[in-house]
């Protein structure tokens, strides 16, 4: 799945690709982001009461507010994908995933919002 993504991503923003592929580089290098891979991978065959499912969304706003402190607003702005990519994708993952609707929830009670394009929605949880 993630691979065809990245096809329709490279399709609309071929001049970003460079910095996202080291980016991504950047992660499969780091062996706690291959672990969270391979646990979610896991975890889309779990049911979506699973007790684990929390545990794992703490583990990916921990990777995602990690990479987010790396980057400026300005940064993140280039990578703009076009609503209707984002809502592909985002329904591809909905559509795949048995549990992609709980993580979803899971992770905006932890402030963040949106798969493909990942945004802060309450500052105050936000570390400083």
């Amino acid at each position: 799945m993630e691979r065809d993504a990245w096809i329709l991503v490279a399709a609309q923003i071929p001049d970003q690709m460079p910095t996202l592929m080291a980016l991504k580089r950047q992660q499969i290098e780091d062996p706690g982001v291959v672990d969270l891979y391979f646990e979610l991978v896991d975890a889309a065959e779990w049911p979506v009461d699973d007790p684990r499912l929390p545990a794992i969304a703490d583990r990916l706003v921990a990777m995602i507010e990690n990479e987010a402190d790396d980057w400026s607003e300005e940064q993140l702005a280039d990578f703009g994908l076009d609503d209707e990519l984002v809502a592909l994708l985002d329904g591809v993952f909905i559509a795949a995933v048995p549990v992609a609707l709980r993580l979803l929830s899971l992770l905006e009670e932890r402030g963040w919002t949106g798969w493909t394009r990942l945004e802060r929605i309450d500052p105050a949880n936000c570390r400083s």
